[in-house]
């Protein structure tokens, strides 16, 4: 994340974390005939693809600016559904990002009370 004010100068990046999106389209599950039956992998795939995520964004990134700049780097993760199970292609795509500002208001007091 950096500051938009700082865009064409040296900017400075500083790390927000890490998005980490559980889930994909395929799953596995194992549901033996007899409870201590040998393990089964059974690989499922939806073709429902499309999702809604959120990253939350720390304050100290964020707090006294006008505007922000965010950079998403895909890391891929080569871990299989389980063992031996192949690999599907490794990709991202997107559609649409957008960033909120949840602003607490000022408390006001009325003199006298």
């Amino acid at each position: 994340m950096a500051d938009a004010a700082a865009r064409g100068k040296n900017q400075e990046w500083k790390r927000a974390g890490v998005w980490y999106l559980a889930g994909s389209n395929s799953c596995v599950y194992s549901n033996p005939k007899e409870e201590l039956g040998a393990t089964l992998h059974i690989a499922q795939t939806s073709n429902r693809r499309f999702r809604e995520d959120e990253f939350l964004i720390p304050r100290e990134l964020t707090e006294g600016r006008k505007a922000i700049r965010v950079r998403v780097k895909f890391a891929p993760v080569t871990t299989p559904l389980f063992p031996g199970h192949p690999l599907p292609e490794l990709a991202w795509s997107e559609i649409n990002y957008s960033a909120y500002s949840f602003v607490m208001p000022r408390a006001w007091i009325r003199p006298g009370i």
